[in-house]
């Protein structure tokens, strides 16, 4: 259902069966992928195999089970290819969400406007790997 939904908002299914999915639009993806270095990251082994498979064997796109793996993959892409900006801002929202608490709970009126402070969180996103912040949050989860 949710595979469908996004399949459907990205323009790819009409008539029940993905018209728009191409082994074109899969060989696209995979040079785009290659070319920012992002194939071996942003997909595990078996999703490479898969996807080459797909682009090797040039299937027709009916198959609920075909369109589900693919969406799987396609939406994994999706998230690696994210602009820098973005990925930076993901990264420290949580980071300024604590920040600003913290400041605001010492008596400074003004830090829960660093919660919509777009440069602060691109900061804060950019140096946490810096300084070992995503690692820490990583190593808490692990210990719950």
């Amino acid at each position: 259902m949710i595979f469908t939904k996004l399949l459907n908002s990205l323009g790819l299914v009409r008539d029940g069966y993905a018209s728009n999915l191409s082994v074109d639009l899969l060989e696209s993806v995979k040079c785009r992928l290659l070319r920012t270095r992002q194939y071996f990251r942003a997909l595990t082994k078996d999703d490479r195999n898969y996807l080459e498979l797909c682009i090797k064997c040039k299937p027709k796109f009916k198959s609920p089970k075909l369109l589900l793996a693919l969406t799987r993959i396609l939406s994994k892409i999706v998230d690696y290819l994210k602009s820098f900006d973005m990925r930076m801002r993901e990264i420290g929202k949580p980071i300024v969400m604590k920040i600003s608490m913290v400041a605001y709970s010492w008596g400074n009126k003004d830090a829960l406007k660093w919660k919509e402070d777009q440069a602060f969180t691109f900061y804060w996103g950019l140096h946490s790997r810096d300084w070992g912040l995503d690692r820490m949050s990583r190593s808490r989860r692990r210990q719950r």
